[in-house]
């Protein structure tokens, strides 16, 4: 019978914790265009814009360049989003990045009123092993505003994964 020692039982312990999905309070979602048609069936291998706010790894999984906005109203708080987001997986194929930005505003019949939101994104990734293993990283700047006093404001970063298995598995 195997023994694990204390290191090695804190080793599997913080891998499992780290393993979680978390949620941050003021985590923001842009559902681009692709994933909506999608039936947003989108979040294992995203592209584009989905790739800043869903997995930064999926920048450099497709060679593309990508430019995308989209305009959102959300009926149940009546908060308007405006997004715009520049991705560039094809340029260098050692290093994808991008770059996004939406603004958020409250509608005359918002529940949520005198509502402004600001996010920032800058995304960089990497293949570790070409086309097989990519690793990425997104920082998240909000500045969230409700009648006119600061609702929520900080940096964020978001780290993620993508292992490719399709040339190995049959």
């Amino acid at each position: 019978m195997t023994t694990l020692t204390v290191r090695q039982l804190s080793t599997v312990l913080v891998l499992a914790i780290a393993a979680l999905p978390y949620t941050a309070a003021a985590q923001t979602e842009v559902t681009g265009i692709r994933a909506m048609g999608m039936g947003e069936a989108f979040t294992a291998n995203p592209a584009g814009a989905g790739a800043l706010t869903l997995n930064p790894a999926g920048i450099s999984a497709l060679h593309m360049y990508s430019i995308e906005t989209s305009y959102a109203h959300d009926t149940a708080t009546g908060v308007n989003s405006l997004h715009l987001s520049v991705t560039d997986g094809k340029s260098n194929p050692r290093l994808g990045g991008g770059v996004g930005y939406s603004f958020r505003t409250s509608s005359e019949e918002a529940t949520l009123a005198d509502f402004t939101g600001h996010d920032f994104y800058g995304a960089l990734a990497f293949p570790v092993v070409a086309e097989w293993l990519i690793v990425g990283s997104t920082i998240h700047y909000l500045d969230y505003e409700l009648q006119g006093t600061s609702y929520a404001k900080g940096v964020t970063m978001d780290a993620g994964l993508l292992v490719m298995l399709g040339d190995f598995v049959s």
